[in-house]
């Protein structure tokens, strides 16, 4: 993904589906404005200073054009668009600036320019300087899009109960062991009560003295002895199955083992996998208190890998993780993963993951 530096410590980048600007080096968390097909959504502070409506999203047919004009009085290269008048009248001007490059920092200008105007399928128009002395508009090569651009969490990540963490010779996504450990003591728990509800219940059946009352309460004890039993064999067997995904880097092979790496479930190379697919269905949601932009999510999380030949193979399943997303955006439809618009721990190993093997990462609502 191409970033681009602007004027007024500001920084760009964008790709086909997406389009973000940064009041920052990159640092900021969130971006001020992101740009999607259906429009802009921006922070509190990016309305202020653009007189843009507080509702925070800026639709994208109140947009005519976005243009990119050369300004003499500050000698630099102005990036805005020209809003409907419907739009323009409460803030008394149509133009609407985003960023700016003075004349020698300016190559990147005009393909940051048409980006957006690209992605909101909108006309674009050059105004070059309107006197001669001035240097035309220089031009820059285009940046390959790569995942490295992803300003990914360092790892270990632990998401829920999963853990994404790096050995020297692979990244190994599994359980963590707070979830192990809590499944050999409920197994452990339950293999404790069952004979004990069991030898009650049968005593209780067999007693030469007086009988319980009412009489099939000791049937209730040996049902509920064995359900302990059934659950003790679940937890047991859940652990003896645990599903490891490990990345071999040496290797270029992605492998599904079993906890101890003797049995291989599945194998297949790295050039095998075309993208990694993160879906999730949100279980509840809450405005964020830090940024009007964004709202926090706690969500169910599905990470798979997708090859032509397997199709979809699930590496985790993710019960509930917190995270945030933009406001006014949907991932109905899958999207090009970007921590701007959703960010969690899961969505983070899914980006490492697909780092690792150089494919893209999307993200879609279930």
């Amino acid at each position: 993904m191409p970033t681009v530096t602007a004027a007024d410590n500001l920084t760009i980048q964008y790709d086909a589906a997406r389009w973000y600007l940064y009041n920052g080096r990159g640092e900021s968390e969130m971006p001020a404005a992101s740009a999607a097909p259906g429009g802009m959504a921006y922070t509190p502070a990016f309305a202020l200073s653009r007189r843009l409506p507080e509702t925070g999203f800026l639709p994208v047919d109140q947009v005519m054009i976005v243009a990119l004009g050369y300004a003499a009085e500050d000698s630099a290269w102005h990036l805005g668009v020209m809003l409907m008048p419907e739009a323009a009248a409460s803030r008394g001007s149509r133009w609407c600036g985003l960023a700016r490059w003075q004349a020698d920092d300016a190559a990147a200008a005009e393909p940051t320019a048409r980006a957006l105007a690209n992605l909101w399928e909108k006309p674009f128009k050059l105004i070059p300087p309107s006197t001669p002395d001035v240097q035309p508009l220089p031009t820059a090569e285009p940046e390959e899009d790569t995942l490295a651009d992803l300003p990914l969490m360092p790892l270990p990540i632990l998401a829920d109960d999963w853990q994404l963490r790096e050995t020297d010779t692979s990244y190994q996504l599994s359980r963590s062991p707070d979830w192990r450990r809590g499944l050999l003591l409920r197994a452990i728990f339950f293999s404790i009560l069952a004979p004990l509800f069991a030898l009650l219940s049968i005593g209780a059946l067999t007693t030469p003295f007086a009988r319980v009352s009412p009489e099939w309460l000791p049937l209730i004890g040996l049902g509920i002895a064995f359900l302990m039993a059934g659950l003790a064999l679940w937890q047991f067997r859940a652990v003896r199955r645990e599903r490891v995904v490990i990345l071999d880097r040496r290797g270029q092979l992605v492998r599904l083992t079993t906890r101890d790496g003797r049995r291989v479930r599945m194998q297949f190379p790295y050039e095998s996998a075309d993208y990694v697919l993160i879906s999730h269905v949100v279980s509840r949601r809450k405005p964020s208190e830090e940024d009007m932009a964004t709202y926090k999510l706690w969500a169910e999380i599905w990470i798979h890998i997708y090859t032509v030949r397997r199709g979809f193979i699930e590496l985790a399943h993710i019960h509930e993780v917190e995270g945030r997303a933009l406001n006014a955006l949907s991932f109905a439809e899958k999207r090009p993963l970007h921590f701007g618009e959703l960010d969690s721990p899961a969505h983070h190993i899914g980006g490492w993951l697909a780092h690792e093997l150089d494919v893209p990462a999307y993200v879609e609502e279930r």
